[in-house]
């Protein structure tokens, strides 16, 4: 037999006041939980790629810089030593021209002279016995070699 037990206003609004207490604290528990891993994988995702960014561009800038520097002297080197064996070639066929002139014109003028000197004293000596084989005697204007 069903037995009816009448309820006051005031039991029935205590009684919906403490079940909407434990239902919103259950539902804010289980919706802040959902809400947490919803968002915090969202705020993960962004941020991670936000930070993926920035890291890589502020990696790239200084691995770019460290790769510069490393390049440059590894390329300053190779350059270096390629300049200074072209300018060392050039310098030395610039060098070896203006010295083989200056060796050259000097060499010259020092076998000429040396020449001019032996070919003047062997003329004088071969004058000499020219003259004295004729029984003529050397003007004075002839001066003798020395011997």
């Amino acid at each position: 037999m069903l037995s009816f037990h009448p309820v006051s206003l005031m039991e029935t609004r205590t009684a919906s006041a403490a079940g909407h207490r434990t239902a919103s604290a259950a539902g804010h528990r289980t919706a802040s939980a959902a809400g947490h891993r919803t968002a915090s994988a969202a705020g993960h995702r962004t941020a991670s790629a936000a930070g993926h960014r920035t890291a890589s561009a502020a990696g790239h800038r200084t691995a770019s810089a460290a790769g510069h520097r490393t390049a440059s002297a590894a390329g300053h080197r190779t350059a270096s030593a390629a300049g200074h064996r072209t300018a060392s070639a050039a310098g030395h066929r610039t060098a070896s021209a203006a010295g083989h002139r200056t060796a050259s014109a000097a060499g010259h003028r020092t076998a000429s002279a040396a020449g001019h000197r032996t070919a003047s004293a062997a003329g004088h000596r071969t004058a000499d016995r020219t003259v004295t084989r004729l029984g003529v005697k050397a003007p004075a204007s002839c001066p003798r070699p020395r011997t």
